[in-house]
């Protein structure tokens, strides 16, 4: 009887996937918590500590929806796209902010 409920539950693609992301999160949730707690014994000042942990915050939520988007997207080629034309257009927008920056990091 088991069985067959597990063997029913999981012949549903989309049941099957979600279970599958929930797994991933969960898995990059606990990597990000203990790779706090393994910075903040590196990381004296409070200043870059809290830099620190926002960053490893950041990385977590920004892996966790590319595993979903991957997990749930029947193709990878659209991803790669839509990822290119994003990229595109970020940084035709931050065009002015990019170059400041680098004419900056030319002249120090």
């Amino acid at each position: 009887m088991m069985r067959e409920n597990l063997e029913m539950l999981f012949s549903n693609p989309a049941i099957y996937k979600s279970l599958i992301a929930l797994v991933g999160v969960v898995i990059i949730a606990a990597a990000a918590y203990f790779l706090k707690k393994g910075l903040g014994r590196y990381v004296q000042d409070s200043d870059n500590w809290y830099r620190t942990r926002k960053f490893v915050n950041y990385l977590g939520y920004a892996a966790g929806v590319l595993l979903v988007i991957m997990v749930f997207s029947d193709s990878i080629g659209q991803l790669t796209v839509i990822l290119g034309v994003a990229g595109a257009g970020l940084a035709f927008a931050l065009q002015e902010v990019i170059t400041s920056i680098a004419g900056w990091a030319a002249i120090m």
